[in-house]
């Protein structure tokens, strides 16, 4: 069960997590001691992927604009 309070959310600790701040700074919280799961290897991947590579962004842009119309 997540804790809530006026400065943010607590989370499990064997739980992976992907955050972005208003200021659009991004952090990946990873689990200690853990083998990650399928899923969660993947989004380590994109996350990876997304801080390195420009045009990775611009396709997945491309991608999800063409899904919302």
């Amino acid at each position: 069960m997540n804790a809530h309070s006026d400065t943010g959310t607590v989370i499990e600790a064997d739980t992976l997590a992907v955050t972005v701040g208003p200021d659009g700074d991004c952090a990946l919280l990873l689990p200690e001691d853990q083998d990650l799961s399928e899923a969660a290897m993947a989004l380590v991947a994109v996350f990876m992927r997304l801080e390195s590579d420009p045009e990775f962004v611009a396709e997945q842009r491309e991608w999800l604009s063409a899904r919302s119309n």
